[in-house]
Parts: structure tokens; sequence; C-alpha cells
């Protein structure tokens, strides 16, 4: 599980400063954005998927609850 937390977070960790690139160009035509609505779109969802993977991965074992 924590495998597919950690695979989760980073596609939501590349996938905000890829979102946040085309924000500013404008234009990103790799992945289709054409404009910046959807541009910050992808970096509302991909952000949404961080903290996912965040929550599922969970705290480490030491800074479990004893």
């Amino acid at each position: 599980m924590t495998m597919f937390g950690l695979i989760v977070f980073y596609i939501g960790f590349f996938g905000f400063f890829i979102g946040l690139g085309a924000a500013i160009r404008g234009d990103l035509q790799i992945l289709r954005i054409s404009n910046r609505k959807q541009a910050l779109l992808l970096v509302l969802v991909s952000f949404i998927l961080a903290i996912v993977g965040s929550t599922i991965i969970g705290p480490g074992p030491e800074n479990a609850i004893q």
C-alpha cells in the first residue's frame, strides 16, 4: 500500500509543477493543455493527488502514536 501511495504522491507532485509551468507559459502541447484554465485545473487535481498519496503513505514508524 505504501508503494501505491508513493506513486500517487509523485504523480501529483510532478503534475503540480507541470501544470504550474503550463499556467505560466499558457500553452503546453505535449499534454494538450491549450489554455490557462486547463492548466490551473491540472494544478488543482495534482495537488489533491499529492495530498491523497501522502495520506495513504501516512507517518513513518518514528512518528507513529505509541
